[in-house]
């Protein structure tokens, strides 16, 4: 058991530079698997790792072209995955590396639609419904920036 807090005391180490360097070289990081690689046990780490390994993740679509769609395909159901989280951060970042995916493959649909097809748009609308109505349990608190984003 005090191995697997080595390792996972690792992984953590590992995700903070990952996060520094994802502000300088995101497109290194992604050709060397980063994103996948930041979102694929994000359930496993503490709420604030989790925070960080979205963060780290919207980084890395930041400016990102349609040439580079093959790089974050593997990862798109994961951070799909994240929207059905109830912390404001977590979806925050999720929502923001979305946003920026979209704003990078906007020219071309085939990459648009593999944004899509792993129930993008309809999680997204839930999002947005539960932010303006739905019951207590179901309610999420997002910023206004965020909110006019997903409009």
């Amino acid at each position: 058991r005090l191995l697997c807090i080595e390792y996972i005391d690792l992984a953590e180490q590992a995700l903070h530079a990952l996060e520094k360097l994802s502000h300088e070289h995101p497109v290194a990081l992604l050709r060397a698997g980063g994103m996948l690689a930041v979102l694929q046990y994000v359930d496993f780490f503490a709420l604030g790792v989790q925070r960080r390994a979205v963060s780290t993740a919207a980084n890395l679509c930041r400016n990102l072209s349609a040439e580079c769609a093959h790089l974050v395909a593997d990862a798109v159901p994961l951070l799909s995955d994240l929207l059905n989280k109830h912390e404001q951060q977590v979806l925050e970042n999720v929502c923001l590396a979305f946003s920026r995916l979209v704003e990078g493959f906007a020219n071309v649909p085939q990459q648009l639609e593999m944004l899509a097809a792993h129930s993008l748009l309809p999680s997204l609308l839930r999002l947005v419904a539960s932010m303006s109505g739905g019951g207590a349990e179901d309610r999420v608190t997002l910023s206004d920036a965020t909110y006019t984003m997903l409009l």
